[in-house]
This record gives C-alpha cells, sequence and structure tokens, in this order.
C-alpha cells in the first residue's frame, strides 16, 4: 500500500475550478512539462521545494502560454506515488496539473485509497496507464506481479467522483494494421468508460499523430488530444534504441540525423533538438491537437527557456503549409517508419491539415481469409467452448489450455475473443494492448505476436468486432498458469 500519510490535510470548502480542463474545452493550446518523483534517496523537503519551483516557472512563464505539469508515476516500487508528490503544489492551483497513475503492482484497493487521497487534495486531472513491464523483464517475471487495465482503471476513476476528469493514453505509432487498430480500439474503450481527453505516445512521426486525429474526427470522438514530445538528450537517445523506453522508437532514418547532429558538438545537438520540438509542437497545434506534453524538461530554468521557444514558434508558424515546407526541410525528408511495411490508414496525410470539405476516407487492408483448418478450429471451439463464459472457470480447464491457450482465469471470456485468451498477456490485460507493443505487433516482455493483436486479426477475419468494444472483466487469478 502507498504511503498516503506524506500530507493528509484535508480541505472539504469546496471544489476549485478546474483549470486544466477548461483551457481545453475552450481549446486553448496547453504545454504539460512532465516531472516525476525523485529517487527515494531525497528527502521529502527538498523534493517539494524543487517540484514548487519549476511549478512556479511553468504556471507563470514569460511567454504568457497556459502550461503546467504533467506528474508522472513510476513504475517501480517507491515510497511515494505521483499523487503524494502533486499533494505538495500549492492547493489553489492543483487542478491546473494532471497526475499519472501507474497500474504496475497496483491492486484495485490500492487505486482506489489513491484515488480518495488525490479527491482529498483536489488533484482531479489523473490519466491511468498500465506501466512498464521493466527493461528485460521475462514472461515469467512479469505474470507474478499485478498490472491494472487502464480500462477498467478509467471506469474506476470516473465513478469515484463526479468532479475527476480522466485521461487516456494511445500509442499511434504503429506501422502495421492490426497494432494500430489494437491501438484505436482501446482508446474507444477508454472514452466509453468516462476518458475525455488523450495522450499521445511519444514519437516523431507526425504524419502518424495527424491519422489519429481524423480518424477520432471520422469517428466523431471530439475529445482534446495531446501530443507527447521528447526532448531529446545523447543519453535519452541511447536508452531509446537500446530498447530501454518500450512503446518509443527511432527510425533508422532518424538515427542517422541524431547521430550526425551529435557529431558537430554537444551544443549544437542541443540546439537542433530545440529546434525540433519547437516544429513539433507548432506542427501539433496546426494538425489539431490541443497541446503537447513534452519529456526531458529537467529544471525550472530550461522549462523557462523551452516555453519561450515554443512561444515564439506559435507565433512565427500560423499557416500549415508554411509550417509543412519548414518541417519538411528539417527533417531532411527522413523516414520515421522503423521498417519498410508501412500501413497508411488516410491518403495524402501530412500533406493537408484536416479537409472540412472532402472528409478522409480510412484505407482498407486486404484481410486474410480463415484457412479451413482454422475454420475447423473455429467450429470445434465454439462446439465446446460456446458458453464457457456461462459456466465455472474450472470447466473443461485442460482442454481450454490446450486447445485456446487458457491461462486458467477466474473470469472465462473465450466465447468473446475469438477463443484467444487474453490473459495470455504477460501482464494479465484483459481489453487491449498496452501502449508498449512493438511497431510489428510483438509484445513489450517475449518474442511473441501481441494476444490482443491476435484477437484484433481474428475480429477482422469473422467480421465481428463485439470484443474490441465490450469492456471485458479483469482476471484475478494471480497463480494461475501461464498457458505457453
Amino acid at each position: 500500500m502507498p504511503n498516503l500519510d506524506f500530507q493528509m490535510n484535508m480541505n472539504f470548502s469546496g471544489e476549485s475550478e478546474n483549470v486544466f480542463r477548461r483551457q481545453l474545452e475552450d481549446g486553448k493550446f496547453t504545454i504539460l512539462i512532465e516531472t516525476q518523483m525523485p529517487e527515494d534517496t531525497v528527502d521529502a523537503k527538498s523534493a517539494a521545494e524543487k517540484l514548487c519551483e519549476l511549478e512556479e516557472a511553468v504556471v507563470n512563464n514569460r511567454a504568457g502560454i497556459n502550461a503546467a505539469l504533467a506528474i508522472l508515476d513510476p513504475s517501480e516500487k517507491r515510497t511515494l506515488r505521483a499523487v503524494e508528490y502533486a499533494a505538495q503544489l500549492p492547493e489553489e492551483r492543483r487542478n491546473r496539473h494532471v497526475v499519472y497513475l501507474s497500474g504496475a503492482d497496483t491492486s484495485e484497493e490500492e487505486l482506489d485509497e489513491l484515488l480518495k487521497f488525490a479527491a482529498a487534495h483536489r488533484l482531479r486531472n489523473l490519466i491511468p496507464v498500465v506501466g512498464s513491464a521493466g527493461f528485460e523483464a521475462t514472461a515469467r517475471e512479469c505474470k507474478k506481479r499485478h498490472f491494472m487495465d487502464s480500462v477498467l482503471a478509467t471506469k474506476a476513476i470516473v465513478k469515484a467522483s463526479g468532479e475527476n476528469y480522466a485521461g487516456a493514453v494511445v500509442n499511434p505509432y504503429q506501422y502495421e494494421f492490426y497494432p494500430l487498430f489494437g491501438q484505436y480500439f482501446s482508446l474507444l474503450k477508454k472514452f466509453g468508460q468516462g476518458a475525455q481527453f488523450a495522450v499521445a505516445q511519444a514519437g516523431w512521426d507526425m504524419l502518424k499523430l495527424q491519422s489519429l486525429l481524423w480518424f477520432l474526427n471520422t469517428r466523431e470522438f471530439y475529445y482534446p488530444v495531446l501530443a507527447r514530445l521528447i526532448l531529446l538528450s545523447p543519453n535519452s537517445v541511447d536508452e531509446i534504441t537500446a530498447g530501454k523506453r518500450p512503446g518509443i522508437r527511432i527510425s533508422p532514418d532518424f538515427e542517422r540525423i541524431l547521430d550526425q547532429e551529435l557529431r558537430y558538438s554537444r551544443n549544437q545537438f542541443e540546439a537542433a533538438q530545440f529546434r525540433r520540438i519547437e516544429l513539433q509542437a507548432a506542427g501539433c497545434r496546426l494538425l489539431g491537437a490541443r497541446g503537447i506534453q513534452l519529456s526531458g524538461v529537467d529544471s525550472a530554468a530550461k522549462a523557462r527557456f523551452i516555453i519561450d521557444r515554443i512561444g515564439a514558434a506559435l507565433k512565427e508558424f500560423t499557416s500549415f503549409n508554411d509550417w509543412l515546407e519548414e518541417y519538411n526541410a528539417y527533417m531532411a525528408s527522413a523516414e520515421l517508419a522503423p521498417f519498410a511495411h508501412d500501413f497508411q490508414l488516410f491518403d495524402r496525410t501530412l500533406s493537408r491539415d484536416y479537409p472540412l470539405d472532402q472528409p478522409p476516407v480510412c484505407n482498407e487492408e486486404k484481410i486474410e481469409p480463415l484457412s479451413k483448418f482454422d475454420q475447423l478450429r473455429d467450429r470445434f471451439n465454439q462446439s465446446i467452448f460456446g458458453d464457457a463464459d456461462q459456466k465455472a472457470p474450472g470447466h473443461l480447464r485442460f482442454l481450454k489450455l490446450l486447445l485456446a491457450g487458457c491461462s486458467g482465469c477466474d473470469h472465462c471470456v473465450l466465447p468473446q475473443t475469438h477463443y484467444l485468451c487474453p490473459h495470455r498477456c504477460p501482464k494479465r490485460l484483459t481489453n487491449g494492448p498496452c501502449g508498449n507493443v512493438r511497431p510489428d505487433g510483438r509484445c513489450e516482455v517475449t518474442d511473441a505476436e501481441c494476444i490482443h493483436v491476435k484477437i484484433i486479426r481474428a475480429a477482422y477475419q469473422h467480421n465481428d468486432f463485439s470484443a474490441l468494444e465490450n469492456v471485458l472483466p479483469p482476471d484475478f487469478n494471480d497463480d494461475a498458469p501461464s498457458g505457453e
């Protein structure tokens, strides 16, 4: 359980205005500067002082931009959680900021306690994430831990208080059809459970960000979207290319550009990254994003500097075509896809802003039909497991394991997932893939294809998408066999 005695000065005198929510709903471009709990070796007083110094620089920036903090929750165990760290901010300004809730090693009971603490301290802008398995974690290690399903966590946040403003995270930087739609359907589930804004995972491919925005518009989901950007350093580039930041990829072309920038000097490399962030931020606004969440800013002085630079760039680029010309020149038309095959959801993306007169039409992927063997297996599974979700979980458990890869769940959902057990996921997620799925659809932890990507493929092959739209119950059986 978290240490919720860090600051328990509860205040029940009424809710202050949710400034962050109002700014997004009013369409004002917002900058979120990322920060997170320091290591446990840093004393609480020093940590609070550093946080308040950063917050002061961000909120009272010289550029006059709507800016706030995004306080991340550590995936690894620490003494304090993000909501406890955020509670050190001035009470009257807490609802300017966004606080993340990591699902890694967080039980339903712990989430409930964290939500009570957040409510008592007027922290209303909450974003649940599954959490990373950790660099080089194995499936066996992963399954010994408990990961909170972010779809179900969204439901819990909304249910806890009508004042909560829940966000959702999505990774649009997927380059094959089924992994991409795995992210999209998971996001739609989160919206269905009450999320009211979204943050896109970090990336550099503006084309993929625009595709996400177009997709939501074509589906009439008019929710604010913020794009997460990274102010790169040589160290962060090394970490990303080594796979130590799951869900974030640098393409070979882009890596060559970064290597070339670093050859001159570290100062020139840093200057190049500042200009890249300026261009990305201006592009995000022109593409229709409501703001950005910026990682890599580690001091109040750097926060002031980068917000000033972004403010100047927003004034510099007011035309989509002018921005696109500068962006393409600066990126040297680099290929940002990590491999040759690249599914594009729309034609002419990043050649125009949103075409109100000619709404974009989705490209269709050629869906491979079920083989005769798969058809036979499906009929067999249906005849045996067709009512498995209405039976006791242990009913026909050996056959489920043998024929459907069942992991021995407390709640059987095989009839709803085309007889593919979603809890084969090392994180035991039920309602879709996490944001750390690799661009080709492989699992963050194993080299196998993500089980949720397989379910997406089966849904398209059967032309039955109920498994992708219905919210399924979690698996509480932490001692279940892996089924692998």
